[in-house]
């Protein structure tokens, strides 16, 4: 067994699987075993997934037009079904059962479960005007006490990324955001967003490429102009919620790189890129 050189013991970790690595057996079996192995260490952990691959898969089976706004997808009730029986039907059985089979007590969940996630529905202002979006929703308040006694009786919740509205139905809410809020909502030290890119990439100024360490007001600079752009944009607004919320770090790292949860906890290696506040 690998030996972290930082005390991980009793920290709480919150770890958010992208959709891409799901279609890859074998990164995610990888990922499974690392996130197992954390957890032996004696932290304290919670996974976060999303499915947007595999939703947009079982949308085109059905025959059902695919409509982005600016990243958000589209959602009416139609589409909300198949959203709950891609993420609920397979997404989450498929990453609690490999983290099972990896010797860890995973339990799956959605934002719904006890009221975990409630939402509110988006409201989407583009070109100074409302857009309807359906189905799209913002935290609206996290509800910690169900996960937080699982965590404490040694389980990994595995949520998935919908929440509950106020009228009583489900609302379709990005990842990243969910995993941001949750982490400040149990006091988690660190958020890990797993992508399929290597990190904070820049294309312009004195050092292009990779950032491998980040400040919250550089960030901000960054997307105002136009540098961290498409998928980015939301990790790096869910890992500036985080840090303003009392989170110590972010890690945006590369999950199709095998072991990078390891290297980065463990290792403290310069992998991925490193967000703080500041």
């Amino acid at each position: 067994m690998r030996t972290p050189k930082v005390k991980l013991e009793k920290e709480s970790i919150v770890v958010k699987v992208g959709g891409s690595i799901l279609d890859h057996e074998p990164y995610l079996k990888s990922l499974a075993t690392d996130i197992a192995l954390l957890h032996s260490t004696g932290a304290r952990l919670l996974v976060v997934h999303g499915g947007g691959p595999q939703i947009s898969r079982m949308m085109k089976e059905k025959g059902k037009e695919i409509n982005f706004v600016e990243g958000l997808r589209v959602t009416d009730e139609e589409t909300m079904e198949i959203i709950l029986a891609s993420l609920l039907g397979w997404v989450n059985p498929t990453i609690t059962c490999l983290l099972n089979k990896c010797g860890a007590r995973a339990i799956g969940l959605s934002g719904v479960d006890g009221g975990l996630v409630r939402a509110r529905r988006h409201k989407h202002i583009r070109g100074g005007r409302e857009v309807d979006l359906g189905f799209v929703g913002d935290v609206r308040e996290i509800d910690s006490s169900l996960i937080l006694k699982l965590v404490d009786s040694g389980y990994i919740p595995v949520i998935a990324s919908i929440g509950i509205g106020e009228e009583g139905k489900p609302y379709n809410i990005n990842a990243d955001t969910i995993a941001a809020e949750l982490a400040v909502a149990i006091g988690a030290t660190r958020l890990i967003l797993m992508t399929d890119v290597e990190g904070v990439m820049v294309n312009r100024g004195a050092t292009p490429g990779l950032l491998t360490k980040i400040q919250v007001s550089q960030a901000q600079r960054l997307i105002e102009e136009g540098e961290i752009r498409a998928g980015m944009i939301p990790k790096v607004q869910a890992a500036i919620r985080a840090l303003e919320g009392g989170v110590d770090r972010v890690y945006i790292l590369n999950g199709y790189r095998r072991n990078c949860l390891l290297d980065k906890l463990f290792e403290d290696k310069e992998i991925g890129t490193d967000m703080v506040n500041g």
